[in-house]
């Protein structure tokens, strides 16, 4: 849980160098399953920048990077670097890589400075997300992209509400402002993440509202931070780990809070970000 915490955002980014273990199983060598080989990659590895803002393990393997200058893909031998080559519109956007996530059909979701895009892994090129969406039936302006844990893609819409295409089906579903309680005309939808009890969805004020998609239905409103903390701002984030307890992180370092949905306390601050120390990888 710590690691996931570390190694999303820019918690990192004044390290000088990356160090990060790979467990790489010796099974794919012929070898016992139980011994590993472990391997420090930084920058002289092949690494194109020491800022990881995540690192991302897609279905076929491979270990994707995105950092402050490129999207890196690591083999297990050696990294190809993937970055923005003025004029080509089929290139990486930006340089800046904010996020990666895996979409049904393999082809990876890309945030970085520009926005989103998408990575055609066959075709080895990059296009915008637009597109992509409107053909799902999608027209509105995006701001906020997810694919949960079943591959279904979440597209919030400021002004607007929430769209959940389901690509089994082909089906897509409108949610308006009124049920995901987008009704703050200050404050939008800026981060998702997946709940056992639906998609957790994070706003800039502070605002978390769970909905389960599988009934269409608003599960619980929660506005501890909103009512208890000043808060406005587009770079937060929410993690819900194992044991289905929320971490919501302000990188603009207004601070730390974990929230059990099962307990009665509300959101928990930890401490002020500057503070932190100690975290460690549990491997």
């Amino acid at each position: 849980m710590h690691a996931n915490l570390l190694l999303y955002g820019d918690v990192m980014k004044n390290l000088s160098s990356l160090l990060l273990l790979l467990l790489l199983p010796l099974c794919l060598h012929g070898q016992n399953t139980e011994k590993y080989m472990f391997r420090h990659l930084d920058v002289k590895e092949g690494l194109s920048n020491s800022q990881v803002n995540q690192i991302f393990k897609d279905s076929r393997g491979y270990m994707w990077f995105a950092t402050a200058y490129g999207l890196n893909r690591y083999d297990g031998y050696s990294f190809r670097i993937l970055e923005n080559i003025p004029g080509d519109t089929t290139s990486l956007p930006d340089n800046f890589v904010r996020s990666i996530q895996e979409l049904s059909d393999g082809n990876l979701l890309i945030l970085s400075g520009d926005g989103y895009s998408l990575y055609d892994v066959k075709k080895d090129r990059f296009r915008k997300l637009f597109p992509y969406l409107k053909e799902r039936g999608i027209l509105a302006s995006v701001s906020c992209v997810y694919v949960d844990s079943l591959k279904h893609l979440w597209c919030y819409a400021p002004h607007t509400g929430c769209f959940q295409y389901q690509p089994d089906s082909g089906k897509l579903i409108a949610y308006p402002r009124e049920l995901i309680a987008d009704t703050l005309a200050s404050a939008s939808m800026i981060s998702m993440s997946q709940a056992p009890e639906g998609v957790i969805m994070l706003y800039s004020n502070g605002r978390i509202t769970c909905l389960d998609g599988s009934k269409s239905a608003l599960v619980y409103l929660e506005d501890y931070l909103l009512k208890n903390y000043s808060l406005s701002s587009s770079k937060m984030s929410v993690y819900v780990d194992r044991e289905g307890v929320y971490w919501i992180y302000t990188k603009e370092g207004s601070g730390l809070w974990t929230y059990d949905p099962t307990g009665s306390s509300g959101a928990i601050p930890i401490q002020h970000l500057r503070r932190l120390t100690g975290f460690q990888a549990t491997l």
